[in-house]
């Protein structure tokens, strides 16, 4: 029987509070604050380095002085994504978590669980007085979803701990291994010209897909609005004579693309023509990405302004650029029902000399990611772009036999709660991938944390159920430390 959901009880609040605070990456501040001044009236011992990172120490429990070092990690910071009529602002605005049938959400909004459930649940353990337990430390970090950087530049000097557990990842598994990444910026230098005056200025605009974490949900086949719009273009060039001008888009770091508005220049006497091949091109994409079921089209005429197009040459090959590079999942891991490689596109960018894409590719092994990487710059150099590698980060491979304390918490949920789970990675990356390496004094991890559905998307929700089990289970396993400690 689950414990009933209560604003009462302390992991809520937290939770709230969290989520009231304005956190998406870079502006973490505020909310490491709050943090710091729960656990100073809590008399923890807390440091914030130069990264924004925050760091603290818990005092053993008597008679588990000897017992090896925990860390409970998790990250500050979140994604923010938004419905097309929202006017959340999440710079200044608070996320107001709903609650229904057993789940959190937010209106309009993501919910932003990923990771404030994971840090309102260290905060809980933290300060609970209930159990007992070996010496803890404590991670937040800041800037984990543009890359990890918070994790990459984090003072370890602080840390001693041997054992890590990371709260960022469902408690359907454990996770002890994660997808790498690498970034990848495309230029193409473009020229503009003038638009002639037999033309005149068309919006194609896509919205309303379903969007979601880009490694994570990349199995489900969510059509990237860029990719989209890239096959509209790409099938209309080859009737009809028109010109880039410009593109607008939901960029945002580590999720599918959601909408994208490309406007051209296209000869007046097509108008009419354009329009109904534009309406057979969009059924087709409805046919090819049927999980899109709320997937919008608008098609509209622009007042002619001063604007200039894209010279024709330049334009096909930006279109072509598009349409050809490869988006989504590459490689699917039948064992573990997971993306093991992916690429997404996440931003295109036109200025007045040059057309910019970013795309993220991860993948668990480096020779797979920078198979893919290198198919991915062989392609924009074949469109005589330029192309720049960067913010390289390893995956963690997933090793079962060698994890010796992600297999001690395995046993110790099958023989405590007659839970049986397996081992599994992330698609997307994970901090222990970089932590491992940043702090030496840790020689083994795992991943696990409450079931947060469709991270990423106005369709997140947190199962409130797995929050309370996610919290009962570390009481025990740190208050059975020593019953498990062959992991050392």
């Amino acid at each position: 029987m689950h414990k009933k959901f209560s604003l009462n009880d302390p992991i809520w609040k937290y939770f709230y509070a969290i989520s009231a605070i304005p956190r998406v990456s870079k502006n973490e501040r505020q909310v490491i604050q709050y943090i710091k001044n729960v656990f100073v009236r809590h008399q923890i011992m807390t440091e914030i380095d130069e990264a924004g990172n925050l760091m603290a120490k818990i005092q053993p429990s008597k008679g588990f002085e000897k017992e090896p070092i925990i860390i409970l990690q998790a990250h500050a910071d979140m994604v923010a994504v938004k419905s097309a009529t929202s006017n959340h602002n999440f710079d200044n605005n608070p996320i107001v978590p709903l609650y229904k049938n057993g789940y959190l959400y937010a209106k309009e909004t993501n919910l932003g669980a990923d990771n404030a459930s994971g840090v309102a649940i260290i905060m809980a353990l933290a300060t609970d007085k209930s159990y007992r337990h070996g010496p803890l430390e404590i991670i937040i970090t800041t800037q984990e979803e543009i890359g990890l950087i918070g994790a990459k530049n984090i003072n370890s000097n602080f840390i001693r701990g041997q054992y890590l557990i990371n709260f960022d990842s469902s408690n359907k598994n454990i996770t002890i291994g994660c997808n790498g990444a690498v970034q990848i910026d495309a230029k193409l230098k473009l020229k503009k010209i003038q638009i002639p005056s037999h033309k005149v200025i068309m919006s194609i605009k896509l919205f309303d897909l379903l969007g979601g974490h880009s490694a994570q949900q990349a199995k489900f086949n969510h059509l990237n609005a860029f990719k989209g719009m890239g096959y509209i273009l790409f099938n209309l060039k080859s009737c009809f004579d028109l010109n880039l001008i410009n593109f607008l888009s939901s960029s945002i770091e580590m999720q599918i693309p959601t909408s994208c508005c490309a406007f051209i220049a296209i000869d007046k006497r097509d108008v009419l023509k354009i329009k109904a091949k534009i309406n057979i091109i969009y059924k087709q994409l409805k046919e090819i990405y049927r999980v899109e079921n709320h997937i919008q089209l608008s098609v509209n005429m622009v007042k002619k302004t001063d604007a200039q197009m894209i010279a024709t040459s330049d334009s096909m090959a930006i279109i072509n650029l598009i349409y050809t590079l490869p988006d989504g999942q590459q490689t699917f891991n039948i064992l573990y029902q997971k993306t093991e490689c992916s690429s997404n596109i996440e931003s295109i960018y036109l200025t007045n000399q040059n057309c910019r894409i970013a795309i993220k590719c991860r993948a668990l092994f480096e020779s797979q990611k920078f198979q893919l990487c290198n198919q991915i710059a062989q392609i924009i150099k074949s469109s005589n772009g330029e192309v720049d590698i960067s913010n390289n980060t390893k995956g963690w491979p997933i090793e079962t036999k060698d994890n010796n304390f992600g297999l001690a918490f395995q046993k110790f949920l099958k023989n405590e709660f007659k839970k049986i789970l397996s081992f599994t990675f992330s698609s997307g990356g994970l901090e222990p991938a970089v932590l491992i390496d940043k702090i030496p004094t840790i020689v083994g991890a795992f991943s696990y944390g409450a079931e947060n559905l469709n991270p990423h998307s106005i369709s997140e929700k947190l199962n409130v159920a797995s929050v309370y089990d996610v919290i009962s289970e570390m009481k025990n396993f740190l208050a059975h430390i020593k019953k498990y400690k062959k992991f050392k």
